[in-house]
Formats: structure tokens, C-alpha cells, sequence
């Protein structure tokens, strides 16, 4: 994959139980997604963890097509 994909939110929320990592989906991340299936139609993704503590989610393999634009503000997140 040439150009990094990115897909989804993320928030991490500390709890008395530890860190609970919450990831939003929206409709284009899934048409990513679905373009990013394998030959088994399985989709690899990483959870890394970004500079200011947040989490970042990142599509491995190769793409099948050419990645669409994926939600990219924390404006709208569902929780």
C-alpha cells in the first residue's frame, strides 16, 4: 500500500478498570473497508497510538481501489 488509509475515530477514556478505547465507524469507512479486504475477505487494521495520547486506526495490505476520503474531524463522534 503505497499511501497510508486512515478509518474511523477514536477516543480513550480512563476508568477505574483501565483505558477503554472507543472507535466510531462511518459509512465511507465501511466502502474503505470494503475495499480493503483480502483475498480471504479478511481487512487488517492497526490501533497505534498517536503523539498527544489519542489512538489512531490504519489499514494494512494492499487496496484493491483507490482509498475515498474517511471522516477526518472529531466533531460528530456517536458517543
Amino acid at each position: 500500500m503505497a499511501d497510508k488509509v486512515f478509518v474511523g475515530k477514536t477516543t480513550v477514556v480512563n476508568t477505574k478498570f483501565g483505558q477503554i478505547v472507543k472507535v466510531a465507524l462511518g459509512p465511507q469507512d465501511f466502502e474503505v473497508l470494503t475495499n480493503a479486504k483480502n483475498d480471504k475477505g479478511w481487512v487488517n487494521l492497526e490501533i497505534k497510538d498517536k503523539r498527544d495520547g489519542g489512538k489512531y486506526i490504519q489499514l494494512q495490505g494492499e487496496m484493491k481501489q483507490q482509498a475515498v476520503a474517511v471522516n477526518d474531524t472529531d466533531s460528530d463522534l456517536p458517543f
